[in-house]
């Protein structure tokens, strides 16, 4: 069904609405891109990267992005010179890593 991908793309970036909502097929997605090519996935969830990892559906995606930034926007929190986040609240996650640290 799938076929190797090639060409010259950047990393790969999921984001909203909300990508949990579509975790079954991005899964599928995300495990394609990760055997085919050296990419990066980065993933913005508004869910926490606890509430992600203890609801199996949404795990299924996780384990193949290598970037989480968690939680939800919020503008009270706002800060112009984040990077890779629009407010304080967020958190930038090294999926692999911090998964590592739980073994």
């Amino acid at each position: 069904m799938f076929e190797k991908i090639t060409g010259s793309f950047t990393n790969i970036t999921f984001i909203g609405g909300e990508p949990m909502l579509q975790a079954e097929y991005l899964a599928i997605l995300a495990e394609k891109i990760k055997t085919t090519t050296n990419k990066d996935i980065w993933i913005y969830s508004g869910h926490t990267y606890e509430e992600i990892l203890n609801n199996k559906l949404y795990f299924s995606l996780l384990k193949y992005c290598d970037v989480l930034v968690d939680g939800r926007y919020d503008e009270k929190f706002f800060q112009n010179n984040l990077r890779f986040k629009g407010s304080t609240n967020q958190r930038i996650i090294d999926i692999k890593k911090s998964l590592e640290k739980m073994k």
